[in-house]
C-alpha cells in the first residue's frame, strides 16, 4: 500500500512539473511574440533598455549597435521631437548612452549650426514663462542646472524683462527689483496671502515661502515694508525677519 501511495505521489509531482515546464514555455512564447511585434526607433528609450539588458546578460562584449555618429544624430533628433533641451542636457544624455566625447562634440555641434540647438532661446523662453512663480535668484539656479551660463542667463533676463514690459504695457522696462516687487504682489494675491502678516512668526513664514522662491531679500522687505509704513509704521519690523 506505501508503495502505491508513493507511486502516485511521483506521478503527481511529475505532472506537476511538467505543467509548470508547459506554463513557463507559453510564457516565453507570448514575450517572443510581443517582441517581435514590436519595432523600436534607433533613439527610442527602449531601444537604449533593451541594450543595456543584453550588456548586463552578457556583459561588455554583448552584441551592441556600435555608438556611431548616425546612431548619436538618431538619438538626438528623437529626444528632440519631445521637447526641447540645451546643448548640456543632450550631451550628458549622450554620455549616459556611452557615445564618445568626440561623437557628443560633433553632433551637437552640428544641430547647433542648423538651428536645432538655442541655449540663448532656450534660457529666454524658460525665463519668459517662469517669471511670474520665481524670483531672478531661482531662475538663475534653475538654468545652471540645466547647464546655462551666468552670462548667457544674464543676457536672456534683461531680454526677458524687456519683453515683457513690452507685452504688459509698460511706458518703460521697469528695473530688476521693481519688477520684483510687482511680481511678489501678483505671487501673494494668487496664493491667497495677506502683504499685512499679524505676528512675528506669520512674517517669516512669508519671508521664508519668497526666499524660496528665490525674490531678493531687498525686493520681499520692500512689499512687506510698504505695507507696514502705510499704517503709520517706520518698517522696523523687519528687522526680525531672517
Amino acid at each position: 500500500m506505501r508503495k502505491n501511495a508513493g507511486d502516485q505521489s511521483m506521478r503527481r509531482e511529475g505532472a506537476e512539473g511538467k505543467g509548470a515546464e508547459d506554463g513557463r514555455a507559453e510564457s516565453n512564447g507570448a514575450e517572443s511574440e510581443r517582441a517581435e511585434g514590436k519595432s523600436l526607433e534607433p533613439g527610442d528609450p527602449e531601444d537604449e533598455r533593451a541594450e543595456g539588458n543584453r550588456s548586463q546578460r552578457f556583459g561588455k562584449a554583448a552584441r551592441r549597435p556600435p555608438r556611431t555618429p548616425e546612431r548619436a544624430r538618431a538619438r538626438v533628433m528623437y529626444l528632440l521631437s519631445a521637447r526641447d533641451y540645451t546643448k548640456a542636457q543632450l550631451a550628458e544624455k549622450l554620455r549616459k548612452s556611452d557615445y564618445a566625447e568626440e561623437v557628443i562634440e560633433a553632433v551637437l555641434a552640428e544641430y547647433a549650426d542648423l538651428g536645432y540647438l538655442d541655449d540663448a532661446g532656450y534660457a529666454r523662453d524658460y525665463i519668459s514663462a517662469h517669471l511670474g512663480q520665481y524670483g531672478r535668484l531661482r531662475l538663475m539656479q534653475e538654468l545652471q542646472k540645466r547647464g546655462i551660463s551666468g552670462e548667457l542667463f544674464e543676457t536672456a533676463y534683461a531680454g526677458a524683462l524687456e519683453g515683457k514690459a513690452e507685452e504688459e504695457g509698460f511706458a518703460h522696462a521697469p528695473e530688476e527689483g521693481e519688477y520684483e516687487q510687482i511680481r511678489i504682489r501678483e505671487l501673494l494675491r494668487r496664493k491667497g496671502f495677506s502683504e499685512k502678516p499679524a505676528d512675528l512668526k506669520e512674517r517669516r513664514r512669508l519671508y521664508a515661502f519668497l526666499a524660496r522662491r528665490g525674490f531678493s531679500h531687498a525686493s520681499i522687505c520692500a512689499v512687506l515694508a510698504a505695507s507696514w509704513i502705510s499704517e503709520g509704521s517706520d518698517g522696523s519690523e523687519l528687522l526680525n525677519l531672517p
